[in-house]
C-alpha cells in the first residue's frame, strides 16, 4: 500500500530574506560601481548566488514523502520537475523520535554523523527525525503518516494495510 503526504511548506521568512539579499547584492553592484571596486561586484555575484539557493530549495520547491510497504522516499517538486532526494529501506533504520525525544538521544549518544533536512521552512522542532546507520533525517509528517512510518521502523503492518485478506 502506498501512502503519499505533501509536507506544508512555511515559507514566509525565506521570501523576507530572499528579498533582503537581492536588496544587498543590488547595494553592492550599485557601490562598486561608484567606488571602482571589482571586490563588490564578486561580493554581490555571492550573494546573489546564495539567495538563488534559498529561494529554489526553500521557496520554490515542495517536499512529497512516499512510504510503499517500507521503501520510504523523499520528492523535492519544483514547477513540474519531480526529483527523488531520498530513498531508504525502513528495515535499515533503527527508530522514528519525535525532536524532544531526539534531543535526549543525542545527549545519551551525541549527534549522529549525517543529518539531512528536508523540512520545507517549518522549525526543527515540530519535525520527526528517522535514524538509521550513522545518520539522521529531519522531515514534517502529518500523524497517520508518521504513525505508518513508525509501524514500518518497528516491523508491523503499516497503518491501514493489514496484509492479505483471508
Amino acid at each position: 500500500m502506498r501512502i503519499y503526504y505533501r509536507a506544508h511548506k512555511r515559507a514566509f521568512l525565506f521570501v523576507i530574506l530572499c528579498v533582503m539579499l537581492i536588496a544587498v547584492s543590488v547595494a553592492c553592484v550599485v557601490f562598486a560601481r561608484r567606488l571602482s571596486l571589482p571586490a563588490l561586484y564578486v561580493a554581490a555575484f555571492a550573494v546573489f548566488a546564495y539567495q538563488s539557493q534559498i529561494f529554489i530549495v526553500y521557496v520554490a520547491s515542495a517536499y512529497e514523502y512516499e512510504l510503499d510497504g517500507t521503501l520510504f522516499r523523499i520528492y523535492r517538486i519544483t514547477g513540474r520537475r519531480r526529483l527523488a532526494v531520498f530513498d531508504l529501506d525502513l528495515i535499515h533504520a533503527r527508530s522514528l523520535l519525535g525532536y524532544k525525544d531526539y534531543k535526549k538521544y543525542v545527549k545519551e549518544n551525541g549527534r549522529p554523523a549525517r543529518r539531512y533536512r528536508c523540512l520545507c521552512g517549518v522549525r526543527k522542532s515540530l519535525s520527526h527525525v528517522l535514524l538509521y546507520g550513522d545518520s539522521a533525517l529531519f522531515f514534517v509528517p502529518d500523524e497517520y503518516f508518521a504513525a505508518a512510518v513508525s509501524s514500518a521502523v518497528s516491523g508491523s503492518d503499516p497503518v491501514g494495510d493489514a496484509g492479505p485478506v483471508r
